[in-house]
């Protein structure tokens, strides 16, 4: 995770439109893996549910609190343009801002 999230933030400096969807596709890759493993280790989510299950146990465990929530509900939507190539729906800030929601969280929760 570490990996892809300090490739992705690499490659959003080369300030292009190809930058930016390579950098979203690893973003949200990260973002899900990060999804995934808060789920395993902070709410006992078994097998590989969809991603709103997961934050719906995430939000249930009280893991995700207040908004946190709606910020990774937001980016539920993010993951899926930018992993289907929607690139029309996928901004630089969305990149960023999900740069910083998962850098948050591996603090809080894995630091």
């Amino acid at each position: 995770m570490a990996d892809l999230v300090g490739l992705g933030k690499e490659t959003l400096f080369q300030q292009t439109e190809a930058a930016k969807n390579v950098a979203a596709v690893m973003i949200a890759s990260a973002f899900e893996d990060l999804l995934r493993r808060m789920g395993v280790e902070l709410a006992g989510v078994i097998g590989r549910p969809s991603l709103q299950d997961v934050l719906n146990a995430l939000k249930d465990k009280v893991v995700l609190k207040g908004g946190e929530i709606g910020t990774a509900q937001s980016f539920l939507k993010f993951r899926n343009d930018s992993l289907h190539a929607d690139w029309a729906n996928v901004s630089r800030a969305q990149v960023d801002s999900c740069t910083a929601f998962i850098g948050a969280m591996l603090l809080r929760h894995f630091s």
